[in-house]
C-alpha cells in the first residue's frame, strides 16, 4: 500500500504542468528564485509571505512588475504511424504582469494585496503530427490576494489571506478527429 501511495504522490508532481508555472513574479524573487519565500521584506511579502509585512519599514509600500517571456520555437522530429516527420512550433512572447502592496502600519495590524499571474504561456504547432494532440494549448491565470498580518511578540507574526484566482485556457488539435476546447 504504502509502494502505490509513494508512486502515485510522484507520478502526481510529475505531472502538474511545470511549463505552464511562473513562480517568480517580483523582481526580488526574479533574483533570489526560491530563497524569497524566506526572505520575503518589501511590498512582494503580500505574496510570497504575508506575515512578514509586519517587519517592512512603517510606511506603505508598492511594487509593479512586467516580466517579459520569451519561448522560441521548438522542432519535433519522429516517427508518427510508421512515417518520419518533424514538425516546428511557433514562437512565443509575453508580458506578465505582478502588483504588490502592503499598508500603513494601523496599530499592530499590515494589510496587503497582491496580483500575479502564476502560470499561464502557449504552445501552437501548425504541422502535423505535433498539430494532431496539440495545435495550441494557451493557459491564463490570474490571482488575487488580499491578506493582514499581525506581530506575536517582537521576533514572530500571523497573517491570514484569501485567494481569488480566475483561469482560462483553450485546447485545440487537428487530424482525423479534431477537438477545440475553450474554458
Amino acid at each position: 500500500m504504502n509502494k502505490i501511495l509513494t508512486v502515485s504522490l510522484a507520478a502526481a508532481t510529475a505531472v502538474m504542468a511545470a511549463g505552464y508555472k511562473i513562480p517568480e513574479s517580483s523582481l526580488k524573487a526574479v533574483a533570489l528564485s526560491s530563497a524569497n519565500v524566506a526572505n520575503a521584506y518589501g511590498a512582494d511579502a503580500s505574496y510570497y509571505n504575508p506575515a512578514n509585512m509586519v517587519f517592512n519599514d512603517k510606511q506603505q509600500s508598492i511594487e509593479v512588475d512586467l516580466t517579459y517571456i520569451g519561448l522560441g520555437g521548438s522542432t519535433f522530429t519522429g516517427t508518427a504511424n510508421g512515417d518520419s516527420s518533424g514538425a516546428t512550433s511557433e514562437a512565443e512572447n509575453f508580458l506578465v504582469p505582478a502588483l504588490f502592496y502592503v499598508s500603513d502600519q494601523e496599530d499592530d495590524l499590515r494589510f496587503g494585496v497582491s496580483i500575479v499571474s502564476p502560470a499561464g504561456l502557449t504552445k501552437r504547432w501548425d504541422e502535423q503530427p505535433a498539430k494532431a494532440s496539440a495545435e495550441e494549448f494557451t493557459l491564463q491565470t490570474i490571482e488575487l490576494n488580499p491578506s493582514v498580518a499581525v506581530p506575536v511578540g517582537d521576533k514572530a507574526a500571523v497573517a491570514a489571506g484569501v485567494r481569488f484566482v480566475h483561469s482560462s485556457g483553450v485546447v485545440k488539435s487537428s487530424s482525423v478527429i479534431s477537438r477545440e476546447m475553450n474554458g
